[in-house]
């Protein structure tokens, strides 16, 4: 497990604490998934339990990343999770 210092305006710090708790019901989901293959009893429950999990913790994370994203860049157009030429940017390319 990590720790993560987050430093910025404070929407992106309240932002920083939704995912710091979302790993940990997916880390006891895939533990408990192991300790029933251990022991034989591995059921397509916990399959699913560990898979939902990890969807749960990804959003939370995807959530604080676009609300980072969205504190520090609020100058620029929606989203459009494209990566815009340095050229535009800086003011100094043409479309």
């Amino acid at each position: 497990m990590s720790v993560v210092h987050a430093e910025g305006p404070s929407q992106m710090q309240d932002a920083s604490q939704a995912p710091s708790g979302a790993p940990v019901p997916h880390f006891g989901a895939v533990l408990d998934w192991l300790h029933a293959i251990d022991n034989g009893t591995e059921t397509p429950q916990h399959t699913e339990k560990a898979g939902r999990a990890e969807g749960d913790a990804h959003s939370k994370l995807l959530d604080f990343l676009y609300a980072a994203s969205d504190t520090v860049t609020p100058d620029l157009p929606a989203r459009t999770h494209s990566v815009l030429p340095l050229a535009l940017l800086t003011g100094q390319g043409a479309l």
